[in-house]
């Protein structure tokens, strides 16, 4: 028996303005993308890059083995998480798998 998948995504405004956010992303079917120092140190990198592009500060992130997490303060009433979000897994999914051969 297939159950239909939770539903949890906020609706769109609630990811505009002055707010604090945790987040979790997974790796691909859960494999362990994040044994790899050097991929490790990239990541961090982008993240860095990414929130200051986006009017956004990392305040923690943990790296586990197969997911991440990160809690993220915006830091303008425009900050917009979705694009600092899709900007952040595509610049280091395209070199996890640039450096892999693997989806991260």
């Amino acid at each position: 028996m297939t159950f239909p998948r939770k539903k949890i995504r906020l609706p769109a405004a609630s990811y505009i303005g002055l707010r604090r956010y945790f987040l979790t992303f997974c790796c691909f079917e859960r494999h362990k993308c994040f044994l790899q120092i050097d991929f490790n140190l990239y990541f961090v990198e982008q993240l860095r890059q990414q929130s200051a592009a986006h009017q956004f500060s990392a305040l923690a992130y943990c790296l586990m083995p197969d997911h991440v997490h990160l809690l993220m303060e915006a830091l303008a009433v425009n900050s917009n998480l979705a694009p600092f979000v899709k900007a952040l897994k595509q610049v280091t999914g395209f070199e996890f798998e640039r450096r892999s051969g693997q989806r991260l």
